[in-house]
């Protein structure tokens, strides 16, 4: 399964660890066995709320809701 912003290692202990990855924002630790219901439902959260943050940070750049030159 290939999604945008996955991120996927190994831990110390043999364990693989997913991560959600956005530019410019924190990682979030996803749940669940990848392709799981449970999986798909934390990576559309995270999707969701780092999408929302990036249009909250542009609307404050621009709060006219014109160009920006910034």
């Amino acid at each position: 399964m290939k999604l945008p912003y996955l991120n996927r290692y190994t831990d110390r202990n043999g364990k693989p660890r997913h991560y959600f990855r956005f530019p410019g924002r924190l990682r979030v630790a996803l749940k669940g066995e990848p392709g799981s219901a449970e999986f798909l439902a934390a990576y559309g959260e995270a999707l969701i709320a780092a999408l929302v943050a990036r249009q909250e940070q542009r609307d404050r750049r621009c709060p006219d809701g014109g160009e920006c030159n910034q």
